[in-house]
């Protein structure tokens, strides 16, 4: 008599029973397979699964939590469409927490912590929110977006009310320059736009003081956030 221990189905051997196995061992494999079904699918109640299997197969792939879902289920019930949903295809966001400094430093850099990819020969639309800090709100700073060589841009900044137009940015070098709002030592800019990537790289903040300076620090605060939305 050949009978397997089993508490699956992929542990049950397909050739079992063999063919000279005495009948009288057939109720141990019928038991032994109606307790792999029970362990295997132990939340089944009296209730027929209606799913198909190209329902089922719908989830092949997905590594996601229970959480993931209800929380899809929820905005579903609450009204979100699947239009609005399509809204957010393609759009990433970035916040940062940290609170870098620059002293003598007037070549914008890429901010670390504010960059995301792009990929070659795709639009993006870009909004970016940085606030400055400063121990003297006399000094200017420069503060900009960057991305591959020869990427086009067209952004359009606003600065403590005050509106400012950058124009066509050729990545890695030109900024806007900025003064500190004179009332405070906080200064927050606003940055909208969209531009085409010339290569696979990335798009960062770019920021750095107006004119070096050791004598005074810029601080960028945290806080601050850019979104990156693909247009096709």
């Amino acid at each position: 008599m050949a009978i397997e221990s089993a508490s699956y189905i992929s542990e049950l051997v397909a050739t079992n029973p063999a063919g000279g196995d005495d009948y009288a061992t057939a109720d141990d494999h019928l038991r032994l397979v109606k307790a792999v079904l029970k362990t295997q699918f132990p939340n089944l109640t009296a209730a027929a699964v209606t799913a198909t299997v190209a329902e089922l197969n719908k989830l092949d792939g997905f590594t996601g939590l229970v959480a993931d879902l209800n929380i899809l289920s929820g905005a579903a019930a609450a009204g979100l469409t699947a239009t609005e949903l399509l809204l957010l295809n393609g759009q990433r966001k970035i916040h940062a927490i940290d609170s870098p400094t620059k002293s003598n430093d007037a070549t914008p850099a890429d901010d670390g912590t504010l960059s995301l990819a792009v990929t070659s020969g795709k639009y993006y639309k870009i909004e970016a929110f940085v606030s400055f800090g400063t121990d003297d709100e006399t000094k200017q700073f420069r503060v900009g977006i960057s991305a591959p060589l020869s990427s086009t841009f067209s952004l359009y900044t606003l600065s403590e009310g005050a509106p400012g137009f950058p124009g066509v940015v050729h990545a890695r070098q030109d900024a806007v320059l900025i003064t500190f709002h004179p009332t405070g030592q906080k200064h927050a800019v606003s940055i909208i736009g969209q531009f085409k990537s010339a290569a696979t790289d990335v798009v960062a903040l770019q920021w750095a003081q107006g004119v070096a300076d050791a004598g005074w620090t810029l601080t960028r605060e945290p806080g601050a956030w850019m979104t990156l939305t693909e247009l096709g």
